[in-house]
């Protein structure tokens, strides 16, 4: 009976160390602002490595979307 406790409690640990896991990137994404400010190379950078794409495709997709709204952008780049 024991093992079976012991098992349960190790499924248990695992669970919460997911769940944490999930709770983390949730929160991370959370931080990202939802409209992408071309004159701050800091988001551009990270708008860039979100979508694996340059700042010059990045530009030219606000260009064509006429929004710096991130949704927007990503269908954008999603097209190509």
């Amino acid at each position: 009976m024991t093992v079976i406790m012991e098992i349960a409690q190790s499924i248990r640990e695992e669970e919460a160390v997911l769940l944490a896991s999930r709770t983390h990137l949730a929160t991370r994404d959370n931080l990202k602002p939802r409209h992408i400010d071309v004159r701050d190379s800091d988001q551009v950078r990270l708008w860039c490595r979100t979508f694996g794409t340059t700042p010059y495709q990045l530009c030219r997709a606000i260009d064509r979307g006429g929004s710096s709204d991130a949704s927007v952008v990503k269908r954008l780049l999603l097209r190509r």
